[in-house]
């Protein structure tokens, strides 16, 4: 007896794992940053050649340096994470994550805001995607490109009804003290590095 050829089971996108970020959000964030950048460093230096920096020279460096870290916080640092178990919400100091099963509504369109309705009645939004005048001038084109994305890697979910994860639904608040200092601290190396060698040279 020949055997009928099962039809392949749906399958998630290749990658394991996707992220989304708001490109407004991080061409913003990278703008800020460079601009800030180009302070914390000039700062310092500018006087290099006359003397070492005065401490409101390095004030400047360690202020500009200080929102340099803040606008990667608040910029480039949240984001959409998607993977085979569920979606993560990270904001810049809570993280939200939801399996699959527990995903029963998406919506771009109420209140302009990118609002993930769960399955105990709560909800899930993103600041990167919430209600703005600009997303208004918009049409929050990239709230609905959002939700496509979503929806593709939760299509398996509906078709199957299994997302594998032993997970459920997760809060918590994570404070990114590592990246902020990291940022904080490459910032600072070159200045703060030439007015050290300028005062051992001198």
């Amino acid at each position: 007896m020949q055997e009928t050829p099962s039809s392949p089971s749906p399958r998630y996108p290749a990658k394991k794992s996707t992220s989304i970020r708001n490109r407004g959000f991080v061409a913003m964030g990278v703008l800020f940053m460079f601009l800030c950048g180009v302070f914390a460093i000039a700062a310092p230096l500018s006087t290099l050649g006359s003397g070492a920096p005065s401490p409101d020279l390095i004030a400047v460096s360690l202020i500009m340096a200080g929102f340099e870290a803040f606008f990667y916080l608040l910029c480039l640092h949240p984001r959409l994470r998607l993977s085979e178990e569920g979606i993560e919400s990270r904001g810049v100091f809570a993280v939200h994550f939801a399996p699959w099963r527990h995903v029963e509504t998406l919506n771009a369109a109420g209140g302009g805001r990118l609002v993930i309705g769960l399955s105990n009645g709560e909800v899930i939004s993103h600041f990167h995607y919430g209600g703005s005048l600009g997303g208004e001038l918009i049409r929050y084109r990239h709230h609905r490109g959002a939700v496509r994305r979503i929806e593709e890697w939760r299509s398996p979910y509906a078709a199957t009804g299994d997302d594998g994860s032993e997970r459920g639904i997760e809060s918590r608040v994570r404070i990114p003290a590592l990246p902020a200092l990291t940022v904080l601290l490459l910032t600072l190396a070159l200045p703060l590095g030439g007015a050290a060698l300028h005062h051992l040279s001198g």
